[in-house]
């Protein structure tokens, strides 16, 4: 009898675990949170923005330092609590991924990942100079795979990539396009993620061909 009464209260632990379980389904998530901007300063302030989303009742925000791979997660509650900043190191990568939530039968159910790679972009002090090439360094990017170099003759189309550099450069020689007139060049980090490259923020340079 005893052992009786103990497999029928097993029993009705097991069905009241199963009862209480919530099935994730595309009705049960919220929308999925579009990221509106993801920036940092030269101080390495970083802000965040995504739209509001009207079946959530908050967000969770979660940075990736991918110099440590290592990351660290927020709640915010409220629906329209849609902005989020904090202070990180000017000098390294981050992956920001933002979900929506809301709670179902006590918990919180997460909605699909919105992300985005964010850094400062790099800021380029000339070394050397000629009257066709420019020598340029930058504070090393932790936490990327490499740098694609771009030039053009003009500073908004045009653009070809120019170099490829490992994840250690700090340093790139860049020649002139044109005998006369301006070459425009940016330098780019990248990050290879799950297979795929993402670019990260950069800034457009220009050096004249006469100095």
């Amino acid at each position: 009898m005893k052992k009786f009464k103990k497999l029928l209260v097993c029993m009705l632990a097991v069905m009241m675990l199963i009862s209480s379980a919530i099935p994730v389904s595309a009705a049960t998530r919220p929308a999925i949170p579009t990221l509106r901007s993801a920036q940092m300063t030269s101080s390495g302030r970083m802000s965040l923005s995504w739209k509001s989303v009207s079946n959530a009742n908050g967000y969770k925000v979660r940075i990736y330092n991918c110099r440590k791979k290592k990351a660290s997660s927020i709640h915010l509650s409220g629906r329209y609590n849609n902005n989020y900043y904090t202070n990180k190191s000017a000098n390294t990568a981050y992956l920001v991924s933002v979900y929506s939530y809301r709670w179902v039968n006590g918990q919180r159910i997460y909605s699909i990942d919105s992300d985005a790679f964010v850094c400062t972009p790099r800021t380029l002090t000339t070394v050397s100079s000629t009257a066709s090439t420019l020598t340029v360094k930058w504070s090393k990017l932790y936490g990327i795979s490499g740098y694609y170099v771009y030039k053009s003759t003009s500073s908004n189309s045009g653009y070809k990539r120019y170099a490829t550099l490992s994840a250690n450069a700090t340093s790139v020689k860049v020649k002139s396009l044109t005998s006369s007139g301006n070459t425009y060049f940016y330098v780019v980090p990248y990050r290879v993620y799950k297979g795929k490259r993402y670019t990260f923020p950069h800034n457009i340079y220009r050096m004249y061909t006469r100095y």
